[in-house]
């Protein structure tokens, strides 16, 4: 495929970001005003499940659900995000097909709907590693990118002491997480949430594709988006957290 890197920019933006208002017009503002600034030239938002992805994590633990069907049930979730996406923002258009979003000329924000494309190319585990966290990184090698962006709730990794890691490897991020040196987060007993700050299949699609995975807070009153491209702003007063590749086991056909 074409490289794209320079056109193309993939965002995820999580469930608790897309079912809070005040917080995605804060995210969609931040990206309208790089692409007024020539930042940024086109975007591909992949929605998260939210809510009804959560919904089946429930039904999945109540009722044993078979595997198969609770991945394609979350994704269907995903994809209904994203239609209400487009339906209450007329700027962004709903796309099936990435060839669309690869030659449209005028459309700065697509919503990439990813049931038909994942059925035709079913590569991904069915099981609860995958989300849209894993979704996102994978479309990103699709389409040839070396970055993709995940939009959080959250700053990004922190270790045991609260602090922020701007930079770590993909197998350093495991072997921390296996040892409990990243910060803890309050779990829901109910809901079932065990892809934060990301799932546990993005850092093998990582390490895969050779892709760092950039995570941002969308929260309000935050700017980490609009930080992160802006090159007057130095680095060390940008809040985000890159996951690279561990560079000698990449295999990265970028």
């Amino acid at each position: 495929m074409q490289d794209y890197k320079s056109q193309i920019q993939i965002f995820k933006i999580g469930g608790n970001i897309l079912e809070h208002p005040p917080d995605l017009n804060n995210v969609l503002n931040q990206m309208r005003k790089l692409k007024a600034e020539n930042k940024i030239q086109k975007i591909c938002l992949i929605p998260g499940g939210g809510t009804l992805a959560n919904f089946v994590r429930y039904l999945d633990k109540e009722l044993g659900l078979n595997k198969h069907d609770s991945h394609w049930m979350a994704i269907h979730a995903m994809e209904y995000n994203g239609i209400q996406l487009c339906n209450n923002h007329e700027d962004i258009t709903p796309v099936k097909n990435i060839q669309e979003i690869l030659t449209s000329s005028s459309i700065f924000l697509h919503v990439f709907l990813p049931l038909n494309f994942l059925k035709k190319n079913d590569v991904l585990p069915h099981d609860w590693s995958v989300t849209s966290d894993s979704i996102s990184i994978y479309l990103a090698s699709v389409f040839n990118l070396t970055q993709c962006f995940l939009i959080k709730d959250v700053d990004g990794i922190l270790d045991s002491n609260g602090k922020l890691m701007k930079e770590i490897t993909a197998s350093r991020f495991n072997e921390m997480k296996a040892l409990r040196e990243l910060a803890s987060i309050p779990s829901n007993d109910t809901i079932i949430k065990t892809s934060r700050p990301i799932d546990s299949y993005s850092s093998s699609l990582i390490n895969i594709h050779g892709i760092n995975c950039i995570l941002l807070n969308g929260k309000t009153p935050k700017k980490c988006i609009y930080d992160y491209f802006n090159e007057n702003i130095p680095d060390s007063e940008k809040v985000y957290t890159r996951l690279m590749p561990d560079r000698k086991n990449s295999h990265s056909n970028k």
